[in-house]
């Protein structure tokens, strides 16, 4: 949400979000349980820049980014465009030089991009950019490891390509 509508919904309604689940116990009894945000401190502008930011935002902001260069990649090979592909895979290559998970899947990404792939470039990207635009993450996630993320639980994995044999043998 814009900060401008965040903002205009806690003049509105006194807060950005509010939420009311209703459900029906064991006994049959209906239940309603309802909660919203407190109301968020107005800041200037040269506040907020002095605010530090939070690693596990910024990580998933680069991953997001990440995967809609993937997709981007992949409508390159299927139709190509490898030259497009190549442009693109290195505006990849420059996020993954601030996040290690992003630049563990590039090495086999330029290896399908050497062999002309479209098919296998394809799947890859698609599989990898739905990970990165939809993987769960832990709260006291560290940053990517390929020996950490092997004794993560399976749900919380990052692997560097996609399929079931990508599994690190430890």
């Amino acid at each position: 949400m814009p900060m401008r509508e965040a903002l205009r919904a806690q003049r509105e309604h006194a807060t950005v979000l509010s939420i009311q689940v209703q459900a029906t116990d064991s006994s049959g009894v209906r239940q309603v349980f309802s909660g919203k945000l407190p109301p968020l401190p107005h800041l200037q502008q040269a506040d907020f820049e002095g605010l530090p930011i939070h690693e596990l935002v910024q990580r998933r902001i680069t991953e997001l980014s990440a995967a809609q260069l993937q997709l981007q990649i992949r409508a390159a090979a299927l139709h190509g465009d490898w030259a497009r592909a190549e442009l693109l895979l290195a505006q990849l290559e420059s996020l993954g030089q601030h996040e290690p998970w992003v630049a563990a899947s590039i090495a086999f990404t330029r290896q399908l991009m050497h062999q002309r792939d479209e098919q296998r470039m394809s799947k890859e990207m698609m599989y990898k950019s739905r990970k990165m635009q939809s993987r769960l993450s832990s709260t006291d996630e560290a940053r990517f490891s390929l020996k950490d993320d092997a004794q993560a639980p399976a749900h919380l994995r990052r692997k560097p390509t996609e399929g079931r044999r990508t599994e690190i043998q430890m």
